[in-house]
């Protein structure tokens, strides 16, 4: 690939992730981030074949010294290339409980992920763009970072706060060039493991990835007189 641009994506495994990588690899190379070796490996072959330059790194983006050495990794192994976008799409697990039945610890994963991850990869991303003259900083967000809901008081409020984030960061940084969005994704992502333990669905009942993919394309190449901050993507059918 000529390009010297990079990708970094954060969340790769299969599913939206490998759906992101393929996206961005048409023109940048891709750096890949995700905690298991095994879904970087298939993620990278899912992107060579379609002729693209993947990497590898291990990394769990709600540890930060695990995000600090994935980044010095990343600037050994691209050392000439300008990061261009950047994506948060790591997710933590869905918790729907009782309220009084919660604990600390079940908020604790989505602070850690969606707070200090965020806020760790975003300060190690954002001067590399800045680096590069501008680019684009992407944030894969839910429904329940707009309104909670009864039994998830442990999931919503590190959603809440994942779309604060991106929110004081665009509003900092795009006048320097960098342009945030958080998207918002609400409905069933059509991913093999959903279909595994429900079966296929009906055509546009799930958010398909490669659509996905493509949306956060269009966001990363926006003009910069007229950016999205925020986007809402569903099916047609559902309800909001």
């Amino acid at each position: 690939m000529a390009s010297k641009t990079l990708a970094i994506i954060l969340g790769a495994g299969p599913g939206t992730g490998q759906a992101l990588a393929v996206a961005f690899s048409k023109a940048n190379a891709v750096a890949l981030l995700a905690r298991r070796k095994a879904s970087l490996e298939s993620v990278c072959q899912a992107v060579e074949k379609e002729g693209g330059v993947a990497k590898p790194f291990t990394c769990d983006a709600s540890d930060k010294q695990s995000i600090l050495d994935a980044f010095t990794s990343i600037k050994t192994e691209f050392p000439d290339h300008q990061v261009k976008v950047a994506v948060f799409n790591a997710n933590n697990p869905f918790l729907m409980k009782p309220f009084l039945e919660l604990t600390e610890n079940d908020l604790k994963p989505g602070l850690d992920l969606n707070v200090y991850g965020a806020f760790t990869f975003s300060q190690q991303v954002i001067p590399l763009l800045l680096q590069a003259g501008g680019g684009s900083l992407i944030f894969s967000g839910a429904t329940a970072a707009l309104r909670g809901g009864a039994k998830l008081a442990a999931f919503s409020p590190s959603k809440f706060a994942l779309r604060s984030l991106s929110q004081s960061i665009a509003r900092e940084f795009g006048p320097q060039g960098v342009h945030t969005a958080h998207v918002i994704l609400d409905g069933f992502i059509d991913t093999p493991a959903l279909t595994e333990h429900f079966g296929p669905a009906e055509d546009g009942k799930r958010i398909k990835t490669a659509s996905i993919a493509a949306a956060y394309v269009n966001l990363a190449n926006q003009d910069k007189s007229a950016w999205t901050q925020e986007l809402d993507l569903r099916p047609y059918s559902e309800t909001f």
